[in-house]
């Protein structure tokens, strides 16, 4: 593991913890304009049968099905396909929607960036319109639903797992704690809308790398601001030099740095382009705990016995830098398939500056139950797939182990972890220097 791959690692928990909680009952608005085509329950897709279903997946996906490159279906792939499971938002999170959102605004800055205005709680634009549209739905994505305090601990769920593959099918896995937390615009009973330590910031992800064992004990804290203009700072603890060092503007165009997003909405501009429906695998089981023996390969896919696809409704929305940061950024644009119901991005493919398809990128949910929020949420847990299409590198982050458990959310987290000064301030990864 490189020092870049732990900001790489900080990059997927940030993406991934800030869009998974729930799934809303679709909004009059949403079935409106929701697609009449559909697959029947029952249907298994293979290679023999996918191009009659080429409708429901992304440009991406459809380059791994047609198999013309590295990467691609492996020959007994199957997808089987499942009914479709909305439920209900948490309703202290819908009060909170529907108190704060008619206030919610961005505006266009004179040096081109957004500025998010008057946002408190819960969805900032719960029915995205023109203008700036596709702006509306990547903000919903940046502040979505997602559980106050999350927990992978060896005492506490599972460690978070990040494994890396070459064309060669070489594994390379590393495992890490995690401590991330909202700081600000929480809508949970009894947790602070800004807790008093927040120190400015309403976003961070902690974590400590455990093994392999020439980097454990290396840690990183990645802070995102109240202000969402302020850049996003990132602090590493490197424990062989025993030196902590602080990262302002964190490279985006560096060799490791897959994801090449920070989640953040200031330095982007999203065009939205249409609504379809796409197929994920929503309600995945713990069986991706164990790489690669539980995986279908070469690929890494999912295997049958990982549970049911659904088709979802997505807004598909094109992401780019801001022109004057776009020379900073090692792609062109990213295309953005996002669950309409809870704004979680289950699909996005990366173009490079030559707009030539360049990353593919699945989110899996885990369903679980928690605590007096009702049946369904996706907060149990996720897989985090990616392909590199010009270096055939592969990587795989999830939270399941190989004896099935995740992460912990909320309540369920140990009295220990829940430590601001520990794990969300600077002065807790600064201190370990000395």
């Amino acid at each position: 593991m490189s020092f870049i791959k732990m900001g790489l690692v900080i990059g997927f928990v940030s993406l991934i913890a800030r869009s998974l909680l729930a799934q809303p009952n679709a909004s009059p608005q949403q079935s409106a304009t929701q697609s009449s085509e559909t697959i029947p329950p029952g249907t298994v897709i293979t290679m023999a049968n996918w191009a009659q279903y080429k409708q429901f997946f992304s440009e991406g996906e459809i380059y791994l099905w047609q198999g013309n490159g590295f990467w691609k279906m492996p020959p007994d792939v199957q997808i089987q396909v499942g009914p479709t499971t909305v439920d209900a938002l948490p309703p202290p999170f819908v009060e909170a929607t529907e108190k704060y959102s008619r206030e919610t605004r961005i505006e266009k800055q004179t040096d081109g960036r957004w500025k998010l205005l008057n946002y408190i709680a819960g969805v900032p634009f719960p029915t995205p319109e023109e203008p700036n549209k596709g702006q509306k739905i990547l903000v919903n994505v940046s502040y979505s639903i997602r559980p106050h305090l999350i927990a992978m601990f060896p005492d506490s769920g599972s460690l978070l797992s990040l494994c890396n593959m070459d064309r060669f099918n070489n594994v390379d896995c590393e495992h890490l704690d995690i401590d991330v937390r909202q700081l600000a615009y929480n809508w949970e009973p009894g947790v602070p809308s800004v807790e008093k330590d927040s120190g400015g910031a309403w976003f961070a992800a902690w974590a400590r790398a455990e093994d392999p064992e020439q980097y454990r004990g290396t840690v990183s804290l990645s802070l995102q601001w109240q202000d969402n203009l302020r850049t996003e700072e990132t602090y590493l603890y490197i424990p062989a030099m025993r030196k902590t060092m602080r990262q302002m503007d964190p490279s985006h165009c560096a060799p490791g740095n897959d994801l090449g997003w920070n989640s953040g909405v200031a330095d982007f501009d999203a065009d939205y382009v249409n609504k379809m429906k796409l197929l994920a695998l929503t309600q995945m089981n713990s069986q991706d705990g164990n790489f690669p023996q539980n995986y279908d390969m070469p690929l890494g896919w999912a295997k049958p016995s990982w549970g049911q696809w659904e088709l979802r409704d997505v807004w598909v929305i094109d992401i780019r830098p801001i022109p004057k940061l776009a020379s900073s950024y090692c792609y062109g644009k990213r295309v953005m398939y996002t669950d309409s119901s809870n704004y979680v991005p289950l699909v996005q493919d990366l173009y490079n500056r030559q707009m030539n398809l360049q990353k593919i990128c699945l989110l899996s949910n885990t369903a679980i139950v928690p605590a007096g929020y009702g049946k369904g949420t996706s907060a149990g847990g996720y897989l985090y797939q990616l392909w590199n299409l010009e270096n055939d590198h592969a990587v795989f982050s999830f939270t399941a182990d190989q004896q099935g458990r995740g992460w912990t959310i909320d309540s369920a987290v140990k009295p220990q972890y829940d430590d601001i000064q520990r794990y969300q301030n600077p002065g807790g990864v600064m201190s370990l220097a000395r």
